[in-house]
């Protein structure tokens, strides 16, 4: 059995589970996530190995969501863009434009009715049980 120490806990694991790096962080990870970063150090006391695991800091939230938004295309809807461009115009400029005019408010609304289902549909989602247990509960 081998001495693991990690956020102010100390807790026993059997060496099969210890035995290498990658295996205690495969082992801990579902109930630490920030384990799989985190440096390992090992020592002999007392005829005991005393693992200290230390994480390192990381980014808070999940990456993969956030990697995603960062680089999913960027649009304005399409009536506010032709909004933009045609507020200043005076009425015989904007009648001559009335046909692109009603095509970006035709796809605005679109947009519209597609952000609008999004969001209903994750309102209703179900919830889903965690993977992992927060500490202190």
């Amino acid at each position: 059995m081998a001495k693991i120490m990690l956020e102010g806990q100390t807790f026993e694991l059997p060496d099969p589970l210890v035995s290498d790096d990658e295996i205690l962080k495969r082992t801990l990870t579902p109930y630490y996530p920030d384990v799989a970063n985190a440096t390992i150090a090992r020592k002999q006391q007392d005829g005991c190995l005393e693992i200290t695991v230390t994480k390192r800091p990381g980014s808070k939230g999940n990456q993969a969501v956030l990697d995603a938004l960062e680089q999913a295309p960027r649009q304005v809807n399409a009536a506010v863009e032709v909004f933009f461009q045609v507020r200043d115009l005076g009425i015989e400029d904007i009648l001559a434009q009335m046909e692109r005019i009603n095509a970006a408010i035709k796809e605005g609304e679109q947009d519209m009715r597609s952000v609008t289902s999004a969001l209903e549909q994750l309102g209703h989602a179900p919830a889903t049980m965690g993977r992992l247990v927060p500490i202190g509960f």
